[in-house]
Order: structure tokens, then C-alpha cells, then sequence
């Protein structure tokens, strides 16, 4: 019986990087909490409260504001400002000043408590209720709001971009802010292909190729340190993983279901022709194929580099949160306008129209690899399009592999690298 074993591989290194959340306006600080809230594009929940009198107050901050959940989700998602009428504690001349201020704008009937909902503009989204209200039920109320009202939405595209599938998914204010960023995000995967494909004479690949035991070629510093990046993941795998493999590759035909193994002499040919070690980096971003008919691809880690350079331009950008999925390879920063997580499904690889699990990522990448979408079958038996880069055979036995990591392209790598291992 042939063994299935479905892996998931999580990577931590030093390369994980953790900084500090931009966290909700404190309750004590005399800076506009409308400026913060433009900065972050976030709402601002504004609380006229009578902190050592008014007894609902009271139950309000210990009920709901003091509750971990509901600190959670500010931290996240709200600029907090509370404007406080106390009868004993003193405020500084400043608070007093702004707080009397606000409530002339916003509460000039002096009601106590009252909770505000409002955009970054001064706009008052929503009154919330917060009578028999649990802290979830509070958080709830604010979420639907958002949705409703004109701040972070979502927006998605789909294209044809580098021979598979991608999806961007951004948030942005308004219908023009988001169609924009998605035109940015095309252009960005657009170029990485022109600059990467195999396919594409003008491209740096193709020139590496047709110069392969000929001579060195210039290419550019991106380039490079792409190539640098392939040979270090080869070499942490053992040659599991390996960007000069893809001529094993074209020795099979994963369009048919059934075929015939290739001939061991030739397997035994391609495999003269294959070995990351003879890729030859050398000064002034010069690159050399030490062997004559050697090619190189970057199938295996280019949709996962693209997904990268994709997120770290919207990053640049100011842009809070999105989603770049690239046939599965998926790399996702910030959370959903209404600060859900995002979460990436993997495919049961007995029904492929299904999910085993959803996983909710918080600012990491995933890529699945399995051999229930290009495969061919031999006496029964399944083989799946990742070829062992040592045998020149396809690996068989495993059906799906899934990696997380802090990066779309370590993911995409080593998902290939791991099935193969």
C-alpha cells in the first residue's frame, strides 16, 4: 500500500522580525485624538464619562474598556479618547480645555455616559448602546458600523501574471484610492515577469540561459540577489531544492494522466545538466551556466518573490492591510477592515473543492505543494509535478505539503523543497 502523508512545516528564524503595535490613543493623552486617527486611518471611540460620580460610567469602564477582548481590538483598530467631567480628580487646564471643547461639539447636552463613534473627519458614524452589552456584543456593534460606513474597505482584482493565477486584495478608503493600488499591484508582478520568465527572450533568465557554457552576463542587482537567495535555500535543503532542475521537469508530460517513464539514459542526460552548484556567481552581478545546455527557472520561488515585492510596495504605501495569492502561494500583512484576521484555506487533497482547515495569518505567508493538480499515474501509482533534483524522478507519496514562514518566497521554496525531502 502506498504511504500518504500530509505535511505542514512551520518556520521560525532570526529573520522574524516583531515591532511594536501602534497602539489606541491613551485615555490620558492631551494630543487630538482626529489627527492620530487620520495617521492610522482609523475611527476614533470618544467617551464623555464622570469618572468618580456617574455610577454607569463606572460599569461601563469596568464592564467593557477594562475587559481583555475589548483591549484587544481597540489596540488594533480604534483611536480611544476619553473626555472626563470629574467632580474630585483634578485634570490639567490643557484636558479640561479640550474635553470642554469636544462636548460642545459633540455632547452639548451633557449626557452621561455617552459613546461615540467617529471618523478621522469629525464625522459622528454612530451613538453605541451599550445597556445589557457583553464586551463582544460591544466590539460587534462597532464592526458592523465600520462595514457600513465609508473608511477601509476591501477591494480585489484577479490576473493572468506569470503563467498562473494571482489575486490581490487591498484596503483603501474609496473606490478610486483602491481600483489605483490595484493597478500598482499588476504593474509590480508585470515587471517582475519581464524581468524573470524563462519564457520571455528580452527577460535576464533567457539571457543566462542562451549564454549557458559560454560566458558570463551582467545582469541587475535584483536579479543577483535572487539568485544568491536560490543557491542558499539549495544548499540549507541539500539540493532538495534547485532553480537548474526545471530541464528534469520537461521530461515528463503532466498534462496526460497516463504515460511512460522516460528511459534511464535519459534521465541520466538531463541530470548532466542540472546542479545548483554550477551556477557560478562572480563580481559586478555576472552570472555563469558552467555547462553547455544548462537552464535556469525560477518556477519554484518566482510567484512567491513576486508576492513579496507586491506586499512590501503596499507596505511602502501606507497601505493597512491585503492580501497577495499567487496559485496559493499567499502572503498577507495587517487584518480585514473590520479586524478579523486574514486566513488562507488548505485544500483536503482528496477533494480539492474543500478546505481541511483555515488559518488565520498575521503578517506571514503560506504556500502549499501536493500532487492532486499536475500529476501523472504509472501502474497505479501517482506521481506529482515536484521532480527530486538528485534522481530526475517525480516524487510520489506525499500529498500535500504546507509552509509558513515570514516570507512568500522562503514559502514558496521550501514547500517544493520539503515534498521533495
Amino acid at each position: 500500500m502506498q504511504l500518504k502523508i500530509s505535511v505542514f512545516v512551520y518556520i521560525y528564524s532570526s529573520l522574524i522580525c516583531f515591532f511594536p503595535k501602534a497602539n489606541a490613543q491613551p485615555s490620558g493623552s492631551q494630543k487630538d485624538p482626529f489627527y492620530q486617527a487620520s495617521e492610522l486611518h482609523r475611527p476614533v471611540l470618544l467617551i464623555f464619562s464622570g469618572s468618580d460620580w456617574c455610577l454607569p460610567c463606572l460599569w461601563l469602564e469596568k464592564k467593557i474598556f477594562n475587559d481583555s477582548a475589548f483591549k484587544s481590538y481597540a489596540d488594533e483598530n480604534l483611536v480611544l479618547f476619553k473626555a472626563d467631567f470629574p467632580q474630585k480628580k483634578k485634570l490639567s487646564p490643557l484636558r479640561v480645555s479640550m474635553n470642554e471643547k469636544l462636548a460642545e461639539e459633540f455632547n452639548p447636552d451633557g449626557i452621561f455616559p455617552l459613546v461615540l463613534l467617529l471618523g478621522p473627519d469629525r464625522t459622528v458614524l454612530t451613538l453605541l448602546e451599550y445597556v445589557n452589552y457583553t464586551p463582544d456584543h460591544f466590539i460587534d456593534q462597532i464592526k458592523t458600523v465600520l462595514l457600513s460606513e465609508n473608511m477601509l474597505k476591501e477591494y480585489a482584482s484577479k490576473a493572468r501574471l506569470m503563467g498562473s493565477a494571482f489575486e490581490f486584495i487591498v484596503t483603501a478608503n474609496n473606490n478610486r484610492e483602491g481600483n489605483a493600488l490595484l493597478l500598482e499591484c499588476n504593474a509590480e508582478v508585470q515587471r517582475i515577469e519581464k524581468l524573470l520568465s524563462e519564457f520571455r527572450d528580452d527577460s535576464e533568465t533567457s539571457l543566462i540561459n542562451r549564454h549557458a557554457g559560454k560566458k558570463a552576463v551582467e545582469v541587475s542587482e535584483e536579479t543577483y540577489s535572487l539568485l544568491q537567495r536560490c543557491i542558499n535555500i539549495s544548499l540549507m535543503t541539500q539540493g532538495a531544492f534547485d532553480i537548474t532542475s526545471g530541464i528534469l521537469k520537461k521530461l515528463y508530460d503532466f498534462k496526460k494522466r497516463e504515460i511512460k517513464l522516460p528511459a534511464d539514459e535519459m534521465v541520466s542526460n538531463a541530470l548532466q545538466k542540472t546542479g545548483f552548484r554550477k551556477i557560478k556567481l562572480l563580481g559586478n552581478n555576472k552570472v555563469h551556466l558552467a555547462n553547455t545546455g544548462m537552464h535556469i527557472g525560477f518556477g519554484a520561488i518566482g510567484k512567491g518573490y513576486a508576492a513579496d515585492k507586491v506586499k512590501k510596495m503596499m507596505e511602502d504605501k501606507g497601505v493597512e492591510g491585503g492580501v497577495v495569492n499567487a496559485s496559493g502561494d499567499l502572503t498577507a500583512w495587517g487584518k480585514r477592515p473590520d479586524g478579523e484576521p486574514w486566513k488562507a484555506g488548505i485544500s483536503n487533497p482528496d477533494n480539492i473543492s474543500s478546505a481541511i482547515l483555515w488559518l488565520p495569518l498575521n503578517n506571514v505567508s503560506i504556500a502549499t505543494s501536493g500532487d492532486y493538480e499536475q500529476y501523472f499515474e504509472v501502474n497505479k501509482i501517482r506521481y506529482s509535478h515536484n521532480i527530486d533534483p538528485k534522481t530526475g524522478l517525480p516524487v510520489r507519496g506525499i500529498k500535500s505539503v504546507s509552509v509558513i514562514s515570514p516570507g512568500a518566497e522562503l514559502s514558496d521554496a521550501l514547500a517544493t523543497a520539503v515534498t521533495v525531502m
